[in-house]
């Protein structure tokens, strides 16, 4: 390995062990929602709700420099685990 890639190699480990660590504490707090959901008899996916997300998942990618397909392309795989999670907890499928 370059000796000048290993320093930033480095740093993107960190990075991405952060990124999991979030992951998890974000899956926690939407399995208590799921959990909530399921008893007041909620559906899983809220339209109103991912579509607020979506427009803030655009500003902030823009504020970010970043692609906003990219990052609507992330938050797709992570929304569509939730609301499977939120399914399960509620004994449906989707």
């Amino acid at each position: 390995m370059n000796a000048e890639m290993a320093p930033l190699r480095a740093e993107i480990d960190a990075i991405d062990r952060d990124i999991v660590a979030l992951l998890a504490r974000r899956f926690a707090l939407t399995g208590r929602i799921g959990e909530i959901k399921a008893r007041v008899a909620e559906p899983p996916r809220d339209p109103g709700r991912q579509a607020e997300r979506a427009r803030l998942l655009q500003t902030l990618a823009a504020e970010n420099g970043l692609d906003h397909a990219v990052v609507q392309a992330v938050y797709r795989v992570i929304s569509s685990e939730v609301v499977e999670r939120h399914a399960r907890a509620a004994g449906r499928p989707l």
